[in-house]
């Protein structure tokens, strides 16, 4: 396992990091032998399989249902622990003012009880909005609470790109969760170069785009015919370079310098040595990244798995 720095945090990642959310509930194409989560045991067994192979980054979140409580069993009594990313979603709706600071306080401490820990290593707003930017008040309060002891970092995920580029500006963000794949490539022209000016840790999400950009594409439903074709045209280009698309798609991400680490969902440990063997072939070779770029097809709304 190869590692890089998370900004100017100090922290050095795992170049592949555990996304959860397939752990901890249904996840991908309705229908399909891979939509449905492994039991318990299974899950926690990967979890101590992704350690040991040196994922020392694992990344979930309170709505992704039992993942945390799964992360916290899985890790207790063992003697080092992964860094722990987790998030914390802010109410859309509220009577009253002090429902954000309550939210907030009490979506820590859940989370801190779940996952059996003293601190969270990186706590991320979920979906942060441009007017929780702009308030200010969000930051605030996990500043607050990373003075207070409970976590040390704070990050942002967030989908867009003017979003992004406005958190860049805000001092206390260490960390961004953005979308990134050979689908969706609008990160890579703005974001991960301001983010790199700045110091702040990139994590990439979205590598397989829930599933597609893996051999799942062929139960891809009839309306995701454009991003099919395209997958599949990059992969006949690709031939010779890549034995697979979820080898195309890992390997693609990781040609980038300034993303930090790339999270992988993941059901199985035989579909972890996969992907971790195709992680170990490294970067593309010099000039794939700008033959790719007419690959990306970031303004189709279905590019985006949140409008699946």
């Amino acid at each position: 396992m190869r590692y890089r720095p998370l900004g100017t945090t100090g922290l050095k990642v795992s170049e592949i990091s555990l996304g959860t959310v397939e752990l901890g509930m249904d996840y991908g194409f309705q229908g399909t032998g891979h939509y449905r989560k492994p039991d318990e045991r299974s899950a926690i067994a990967l979890i101590h399989q992704a350690i040991d192979e040196g994922i020392n980054l694992i990344d979930t979140a309170p709505v992704y249902g039992n993942s945390e409580e799964l992360i916290g069993k899985a890790l207790k009594g063992r003697g080092s622990r992964p860094y722990i990313a987790t998030k914390v979603t802010i109410p859309e709706h509220r009577n009253r003012e002090q429902d954000i600071p309550t939210a907030i306080s009490r979506s820590i401490d859940a989370s801190l009880k779940a996952l059996q820990v003293d601190v969270i290593d990186l706590l991320q707003i979920h979906n942060m909005t441009m007017e929780m930017l702009d308030r200010g008040e969000v930051v605030g309060l996990l500043e607050r609470a990373r003075r207070q002891g409970k976590i040390c970092l704070i990050g942002a995920s967030i989908y867009e790109e003017d979003i992004s580029l406005r958190a860049i500006d805000d001092q206390r963000i260490h960390s961004l969760q953005v979308p990134f794949n050979l689908l969706n490539q609008e990160m890579a022209k703005r974001i991960f170069p301001g983010a790199a000016n700045r110091g702040i840790g990139v994590l990439a999400r979205s590598a397989f785009l829930r599933g597609l950009l893996t051999s799942q594409i062929d139960q891809a439903p009839d309306a995701m015919a454009l991003l099919k074709a395209t997958a599949l045209a990059a992969l006949e280009e690709m031939k010779g370079e890549v034995s697979n698309l979820s080898e195309a798609a890992l390997r693609f991400c990781l040609s980038v310098p300034n993303i930090s680490t790339i999270l992988i969902g993941t059901r199985s440990g035989d579909e972890l040595t996969s992907n971790l063997a195709a992680a170990d072939k490294g970067a593309l070779a010099p000039g794939w990244l700008e033959r790719l770029r007419k690959y990306s097809v970031e303004r189709e709304p279905l590019a985006n798995p949140a409008n699946w």
